[in-house]
């Protein structure tokens, strides 16, 4: 298969274990057979002029992988070797591109996203499978690759999600957002202005114009103990359009849209300077939550613990949860968010 480049990966992999690196020899050449070969041949089949390249830079990006135990007799991560023998043969034409950058770039985006989660790795990989031939260049299918992480449920990521997405043309970009291919630019910037001044706003219509109720549109926080962050109960707070949650001793930035919701770990100095907003929704001790003209009964958020808002979203916890429920006014014929969020 590797001919004359046979004594140049070799001299790779032999350098790698003067390093220190412990290889089994046995397993790296199955995981070379079943996951890097088939990348090559790919690459083979559409630009054989760069197969010689991609040979040697898929070579060293799965050597570095399979060193660092994301392959391997351990596997530590089975979607890892999913994009390897599934998905990347099938980038070919990108692959062949830029073999290196490609393979390395999707392959980290795929391990950071398992370790928040593997729900929303699934889901990434699936969606990028969608949505990657309608991408014309590498840098498109990079864009992507950010832009389907938000949208199947890392949150966090949606202002840098956004901004790329007007990178796109309109056809790809309606593609992800799963909008009508004939949708025109203008739409789907109009669309994109509106989720950065409203994460709820419905697709097309700012939510001042639409009919609204008031929903729970989300939950994020777990207990310490099945995975999550929390070691007690939390209590929420708000500063400055940034929504927080705090079990005592850490602080978690909270993200929610409708495709997920997500904490990022913060400084504690913005939660103990905590500035209620005096606008914000009321919720009553009976568990009802008051906004503006709407009304939302909730019995199992009697004798909540605490509440905040960001001027979009409404965060209430209650003593006995280590979840945090997030509430919003949104179209009453939009999308169900609930479907998308991680607990």
């Amino acid at each position: 298969m590797f001919g004359e480049q046979r004594d140049t990966l070799n001299s790779l992999f032999r350098a790698r274990i003067k390093q220190g690196a412990k290889i089994d020899s046995e397993a790296f050449a199955e995981h070379v057979r079943t996951r890097v070969v088939p990348c090559i041949e790919a690459v083979g089949m559409v630009l054989p002029e760069r197969k010689r390249l991609a040979t040697q830079e898929l070579f060293e990006v799965s050597l570095d992988l399979f060193v660092a135990g994301h392959f391997g007799c351990e596997n530590k991560s089975l979607l890892l070797s999913r994009l390897w023998m599934k998905h990347l043969p099938c980038f070919s034409m990108h692959l062949a591109r830029d073999p290196r950058r490609v393979a390395g770039s999707l392959s980290n985006a795929l391990i950071k996203i398992e370790l928040h989660s593997n729900h929303i790795a699934e889901l990434w990989l699936d969606q990028l499978a969608r949505t990657s031939p309608h991408a014309e260049s590498v840098d498109q299918l990079l864009i992507v690759g950010k832009a389907v992480a938000w949208l199947s449920g890392m949150s966090h990521f949606r202002a840098s999600a956004i901004a790329a997405i007007r990178l796109l043309p309109a056809p790809l970009a309606a593609k992800l957002l799963e909008m009508p291919q004939d949708t025109s630019e203008h739409s789907i910037r109009d669309y994109l202005t509106n989720l950065e001044l409203d994460p709820w706003c419905s697709m097309g219509v700012p939510n001042e114009k639409a009919t609204l109720c008031v929903r729970q549109v989300g939950r994020c926080g777990s207990f310490r103990g099945f995975g999550g962050e929390m070691i007690r109960p939390p209590v929420v707070a708000a500063n400055e359009g940034v929504l927080m949650v705090s079990d005592g001793q850490q602080v978690w930035q909270i993200f929610a849209d409708p495709f997920g919701s997500t904490t990022q770990r913060i400084d504690a100095s913005p939660f103990i300077e905590n500035r209620k907003n005096q606008k914000q929704p009321q919720l009553t001790s009976d568990g009802c939550i008051h906004w503006n003209e709407l009304h939302l009964q909730r019995p199992d958020l009697t004798n909540a613990s605490s509440s905040a808002f960001d001027g979009r979203t409404f965060a209430v916890t209650i003593p006995t949860s280590f979840h945090v429920f997030l509430f919003a006014r949104t179209a009453s014929n939009s999308r169900s968010p609930l479907s998308s969020v991680v607990t």
